[in-house]
């Protein structure tokens, strides 16, 4: 008899533990199914901002190839596709911002600033081209010369 009372309470003890176990089991799957839903909005807004990146990449681009011979453009595309999508952007900004105003960025990582070094002697060697002279002409038509230009 004794066996038998051990035995009943060593199954009672297994029931117990089975039962905080199953409870354990729930809450995990109740959390596993939040936490996919997170990554299921965070992965949609990965592939938007990716878009955007890429299509904010194509404008800029786009406008660069108006200032740049096609070795130049070329050049700046070897360039920069070693480069993380994020400091890309950042590098190509920065080659219009030079382009259209004269001012040039500084960077903290040396080797974006020596990019950058390289791609300002490339469009200053384009600058005196026939492309960019007519580009720059209808641009002043458009705006004006820049005296007129309050801010």
């Amino acid at each position: 008899m004794e066996e038998s009372s051990v035995i009943e309470r060593l199954l009672t003890r297994k029931q117990e533990e089975l039962k905080e176990v199953k409870k354990v089991l729930v809450r995990t799957q109740c959390d596993l199914a939040k936490c996919e839903r997170k990554a299921e909005v965070a992965a949609e807004g990965f592939r938007k901002a990716k878009q955007l990146n890429d299509t904010s990449e194509r404008i800029i681009k786009g406008l660069l190839r108006k200032w740049l011979s096609k070795d130049s453009m070329l050049k700046v595309e070897n360039i920069i596709r070693h480069y993380h999508p994020e400091d890309r952007i950042q590098l190509l900004g920065a080659m219009l911002e030079y382009i259209v105003t004269g001012k040039k960025t500084r960077f903290d990582r040396y080797v974006a600033t020596w990019h950058f070094a390289i791609f300002c002697e490339l469009a200053d060697e384009d600058a005196f081209s026939e492309q960019t002279h007519s580009y720059l002409a209808r641009l002043w038509k458009k705006v004006g010369p820049f005296e007129k230009i309050d801010n």
